[in-house]
């Protein structure tokens, strides 16, 4: 599987580029790199054991330069990942960017749901986009107060399988759902 890395910089990237690649070579194996004026994309191959989090922050002490990052969810095929990431460009230039140093789909989704076209809900809800099943599941969940047991049995299924479900989703989206923000953001993209 493949996940991605766009770092923006308030600066041209091309001036610490070697920097940042020789700190991220170190905790990954990156397949990719692209970079342009302030934005450097890196595909790497999961599992990454790090937090970007703490990366991104020493980074910008160590160089003393603002950045920002925002780490994908996987993908399996690299065209897909690209398609995504230009979308994700896009959405990051109605965000200030002193806002976040860290963003993933739950913070961008909660920070620009407004803003957000249903024609690109696809790119939060991935598969699940045009799976009918899986979505009236999740809206059945939700609208029973993410009671388990009240929503399987308005779904005619065993509480094991709604959880399996549940847990597929989360995995695949990285959205779970039986945390609130996570389902308030899922039910928006399903109503809306």
């Amino acid at each position: 599987m493949l996940n991605y890395l766009l770092i923006e910089s308030k600066n041209n990237i091309e001036l610490n580029k070697s920097m940042i690649l020789d700190m991220m070579h170190d905790v990954m194996h990156m397949i990719e790199v692209k970079s342009k004026n302030q934005t450097l994309i890196i595909v790497f191959e999961m599992p990454v054991e790090v937090s970007f989090n703490e990366i991104i922050l020493n980074l910008a002490q160590d160089t003393l330069v603002d950045y920002r990052l925002y780490e994908s969810y996987p993908f399996k095929q690299i065209e897909e990942l690209y398609q995504h990431a230009a979308y994700i460009e896009s959405l990051l230039q109605h965000i200030p960017f002193n806002q976040f140093t860290y963003l993933n789909n739950i913070i961008l989704v909660k920070y620009a749901l407004t803003i957000i076209k249903k024609e690109n809900y696809h790119f939060f809800l991935r598969d699940y986009w045009k799976n009918e099943d899986m979505k009236k599941t999740i809206k059945v969940y939700l609208e029973s107060n993410q009671n388990m047991s009240e929503a399987s049995k308005s779904l005619y299924i065993h509480r094991n399988t709604l959880i399996q479900r549940i847990d597929k989703f989360a995995m695949v989206t990285g959205f779970d759902i039986r945390k609130f923000v996570d389902g308030y953001l899922i039910y928006y993209l399903l109503t809306h």
